[in-house]
Parts: structure tokens; C-alpha cells; sequence
């Protein structure tokens, strides 16, 4: 499947009413291109825990590419949701060892971390 050609149609859907399709939408949009890295990032700051947290894998998805995600993820280490938190760190992992260097501090005080 290229997932780049449907680039324009998941942009749309990441903005729609519905909590899950946003959170479907910021899957999808990790496997399209660069492009969708604004995107995804404008996502972490979504109302919906879930979208926050597919909004953070996406990016892990993206890997390298998402560099500039980087000071985003990090601030989203201290999100209120765990499985946010863990997404983020996740993503941070994926993007590169100097991304988990960036927010090394931010990942030595989620030590210990777990769900409550």
C-alpha cells in the first residue's frame, strides 16, 4: 500500500470529531512521509489521550526523519497518561540514541515509572 498518496486524505482525518479516527488517523500517518511529521506533532497536544499516544508512535515510526519531534516527545514524558508517557519513549528510542541523550534527564526521573 503507499500510504504517501493517501498523505492529503489522513492530514483531514487527523482533525475529525471523533477521538478514534484521529487516533487511526496519526497510525496511518507514521507510514506516509515526512510530510506527516507537522501533522503528528500538532496531534501530542490532542484532548484524547489516545490520539496523544498514536500521535507518539507515529513519530517513532518515522524514525530519524522526525528529529525536530524530539523536544515534543520529551515534554510529553510527563503526561498525565502512562501509555502516553511510554509512547513517548518509545518514539524517542526510535528516533535515534541522540534523542534519548536529549532528554536523558526527562527518562532517568520515569525510572521506576509504572500505571497506576
Amino acid at each position: 500500500v503507499q500510504y504517501g498518496a493517501l498523505f492529503p486524505v489522513f492530514r483531514d482525518l487527523v482533525r475529525d470529531i471523533d477521538p478514534r479516527i484521529r487516533a487511526d488517523a496519526c497510525t496511518l500517518l507514521g507510514r506516509c512521509d515526512a510530510r506527516a511529521i507537522r501533522h503528528l506533532i500538532d496531534a501530542l497536544e490532542d484532548e484524547s489521550p489516545v490520539v496523544r499516544e498514536r500521535a507518539a508512535l507515529g513519530l517513532g515510526a518515522q524514525g530519524a526523519l522526525a528529529e525536530e519531534a524530539v523536544p515534543f516527545l520529551t515534554d510529553h514524558l510527563n503526561d498525565p497518561i502512562f501509555r502516553v508517557r511510554a509512547s513517548a519513549v518509545c518514539a524517542l528510542g526510535k528516533i535515534g540514541s541522540w534523542a534519548v541523550n536529549y532528554a536523558q534527564s526527562d527518562l532517568i526521573a520515569l525510572l521506576g515509572d509504572r500505571e497506576e
